[in-house]
């Protein structure tokens, strides 16, 4: 009974292939994106500044985990952005710990398909961040 399935299906695909119908191809601009590997001991928040300085949340990335952001293509266009990663609770309450700066990027002009990678260590200063251009 499987093998009938199996070439019931088969036969299905090869109809469909044969039958001449094309594929449409879409092709997507890149988009600029924030990629973070927390390895910090909590959540961590990611933001990017804009050219005028105004904070816009992108995610929260939790502790052991991977994450990638899109920053908007609209941002992107405007001009120079930096993005922040601070641990959760954000630059607010993190006085003292030696944490309130975080970790950033320098203030960067992106292009489409410009990927900004955090790689956030248990110990904030060694953390690193690394721009690879599309």
């Amino acid at each position: 009974m499987k093998n009938s399935i199996g070439v019931l299906l088969g036969g299905a695909l090869v109809a469909v292939c044969a039958s001449g119908a094309s594929a449409q191809v879409l092709t997507m601009a890149p988009e600029a994106s924030v990629r973070v590997i927390n390895h910090y001991t909590s959540a961590v928040q990611v933001f990017v500044f804009d050219h005028e300085d105004r904070r816009f949340p992108l995610g929260t990335v939790e502790a052991g985990d991977y994450q990638q952001m899109v920053i908007s293509p609209e941002m992107v266009e405007a001009g120079v952005v930096q993005v922040k990663v601070y641990p959760k609770g954000g630059p607010r309450g993190l006085a003292g710990s030696g944490a309130e700066d975080g970790v950033k990027s320098t203030k960067l002009t992106l292009s489409p398909g410009d990927v900004i990678d955090f790689w956030i260590e248990p110990n904030l200063v060694e953390s690193m961040v690394r721009l690879t251009r599309s």
